[in-house]
């Protein structure tokens, strides 16, 4: 990335803690310290810099959906930016950062619109209650943590039974690259000099592969909904070239919504039994954006029902097994039959 040089992780570190001028310091401590010292100058990178206006932030908001109305918990909000986008949006936001100095920044940007919390995501959220929080976002935050067993029990707690999780954090092949092209299954402590404002600032965070990534999220009782590697946002090619063929080349985060164990196959179930007067049994996972029409009552049904717009012009009348004829509608139909059983048996879960 421009303004960075990398350096070795320091010697001595140890799971979640780092060697500093004066001892062995937490991650959250470690983390709260070095984006104190930046301040407002990651502030002004954050909103206006290429890797997350024209990218990290675009997919997060994808990824995040339709806001208005829900309880949201935002953990490591930064100086804001994504916090002002929730509450604009319309949703309640409390929102947390290890550093006081990001917390401040957030606090000015967003006033009243949001509660801002100084808090460590290495420990207990004492300030959440159980299934307080329709929607937990995390936005490049869990990479500052060695341990994500916590921080992951800590969302699923507070987590509504219907809710999810979105975060973003550095795609372990960019990492494995950059930091670890030995050994691709290394989890290790890295630090890079990040140029602010003409400045120099030590960052510190671990790298990960994939399979603890999705191990420690199984282990906190989620299931993966669905994982991403989003392209760069239109505008930035134009806009920034250099950082858009970074991007090509080798993608620089990955991105996640999960959803409790246990809840997919609970809404699979819900629509193979229950269907609707307009589209079969199962039309929603057949066609996503016939999804829409089941919160839009009798009128959304008409109006919006992909399924039914299809059937009408195939000259089909509404029925469960429409999605099962042909050779795709078969292999979907054999593959939700198996999943919801699987699921059942408590060894997998289907999207």
């Amino acid at each position: 990335m421009a303004g960075l040089t990398l350096s070795a992780a320091r010697a001595g570190s140890v799971a979640g803690w780092v060697w500093c001028h004066d001892g062995l310091v937490r991650d959250g401590e470690r983390t709260a310290r070095q984006y104190d010292a930046m301040g407002a100058a990651y502030g002004t990178g954050t909103q206006e810099g290429s890797f997350n206006a024209y990218y990290e932030r675009p997919a997060t908001i994808a990824l995040l959906g339709d806001v208005k109305g829900l309880r949201v918990l935002e953990a490591g909000c930064g100086p804001g930016v994504l916090t002002d986008w929730l509450a604009g949006n319309g949703a309640a936001v409390t929102a947390l950062d290890v550093s006081p100095e990001m917390a401040r920044l957030a606090r000015d940007r967003v006033g009243e619109r949001a509660r801002i919390v100084v808090a460590d995501l290495s420990e207990p959220l004492t300030f959440a209650a159980d299934a307080s929080a329709d929607l937990v976002v995390a936005s490049l935050v869990l990479h500052y943590l060695a341990d994500w067993a916590g921080p992951l029990a800590e969302f699923h707690r507070v987590l509504a039974p219907r809710g999810a999780v979105v975060f973003s954090t550095h795609h372990p092949a960019m990492d494995w690259q950059l930091h670890s092209p030995a050994d691709y299954f290394a989890v290790k402590q890295v630090t890079e000099t990040w140029t602010r404002d003409g400045r120099s600032f030590d960052v510190t965070f671990w790298r990960r592969p994939l399979t603890a990534m999705t191990e420690a999220i199984s282990g906190a009782g989620f299931v993966i909904d669905r994982l991403v590697e989003p392209a760069p946002a239109a505008g930035l090619r134009q806009r920034d070239p250099e950082s858009h063929g970074k991007i090509a080349m080798s993608p620089r985060f990955l991105f996640f919504r999960l959803v409790k164990r246990g809840f997919i196959p609970q809404r699979l179930d819900t629509l193979a039994n229950r269907g609707c007067d307009c589209c079969p049994s199962t039309a929603a996972l057949a066609q996503p954006l016939c999804e829409a029409h089941h919160r839009g009552g009798d009128a959304g049904r008409r109006r919006a029902c992909p399924g039914q717009r299809d059937r009408a012009v195939a000259g089909r009348a509404p029925g469960p097994n429409v999605v099962r004829r042909g050779p795709i509608g078969r292999v979907i139909g054999t593959w939700l039959t198996v999943g919801r059983r699987c699921a059942a048996m408590g060894h997998w879960s289907v999207p």
